[in-house]
């Protein structure tokens, strides 16, 4: 017999457990890969240098004059030797795709998860990293 049996909880019961969850944290830890960086499926208009001829994977790319660096020191990024103009264009060995959004890949993911980075560096040639997310909160 495939009974199946739904249940439905009242909204007010979730608000309250969400809220006791996060009163219990001071703040909800997160994966961080310690970059900034350009979405190319989602930027116009931006040098041929920079792109390497892709319209997808992220750029990593800084912004000097408002203190934004590409690659935060000490970040698992950093560790990893990832610079400022390398392209990601694959996360543990899927391609990413225009309708991917990278940070909510991440954050999917089990904290401190360690994860394979198909890389175009800046110079052209291509790289597969594997590195651990850092947990920030």
């Amino acid at each position: 017999d495939n009974t199946e049996i739904q249940y439905a909880i009242p909204i007010f019961y979730i608000k309250v457990a969400v809220s006791n969850f996060l009163v219990d944290l001071e703040q909800i830890p997160r994966n961080s890969l310690g970059i900034n960086y350009l979405d190319l499926s989602e930027v116009v208009g931006l040098s041929s240098d920079l792109h390497q001829g892709y319209n997808k994977g992220l750029l990593i790319f800084g912004n000097e004059s408002v203190d934004l660096p590409a690659v935060y020191p000490d970040s698992a990024a950093d560790q990893a030797k990832l610079e400022e103009g390398d392209i990601i264009i694959g996360i543990n060995d899927e391609e990413l795709t225009v309708r991917d959004n990278f940070t909510k890949i991440l954050q999917e993911l089990a904290l401190g998860t360690t994860i394979t980075l198909d890389i175009i560096k800046a110079d052209g040639s291509e790289e597969q990293t594997i590195l651990t997310l850092d947990v920030i909160p």
